[in-house]
């Protein structure tokens, strides 16, 4: 065990003094963040990307308001729609901080248990009543997160 760990830090040295060494060939800034990206990239771990984040994604579907095309032709999001979108985020940025202890909700992360997590702190808390849940559901397909959505209908 403790000869295999020596091995894998022996590999990430050797990969991180490679990084490094291009980085000062190319002139690259090292922070906190280059660090984490080579050890990810060395780990094979996926990047997140800032959409990849729920209330990033949230906020460009917002951004992106005037470009949308709504069901009935019409381009443009109603001014009531776009203070809905921000209630919703406003929420979920509100959980993140209370149940979640500030650690953001990546969208992959989402899976049914942590939809009825989020639908009984909703209800607990009186942000919304039962019967109200379909506007959820309508934020979130209108999001077009369609795996969340149907989690969402259960």
């Amino acid at each position: 065990m403790l000869k295999s760990l020596k091995v894998y830090l022996d590999k990430l040295e050797s990969h991180l003094k490679q990084c490094y060494n291009d980085g000062v060939k190319d002139g690259s800034e090292f922070t906190g963040g280059w660090l984490q990206l080579q050890i990810d990239t060395f780990n094979c771990k996926k990047v997140v990307n800032e959409t990849d984040v729920l209330t990033n994604y949230i906020n460009k579907y917002v951004d992106d308001a005037p470009y949308k095309t709504k069901a009935n032709g019409r381009i443009g999001l109603s001014h009531g729609c776009i203070v809905n979108f921000r209630k919703f985020h406003n929420r979920i940025k509100f959980y993140e901080k209370e149940s979640l202890k500030g650690k953001s909700i990546l969208i992959k992360g989402i899976t049914p248990r942590f939809v009825e997590k989020f639908k009984r702190w909703i209800l607990a808390k009186g942000y919304i009543a039962v019967q109200n849940l379909v506007f959820f559901r309508r934020y979130i397909s209108n999001l077009g997160l369609h795996r969340i959505n149907v989690m969402f209908k259960k």
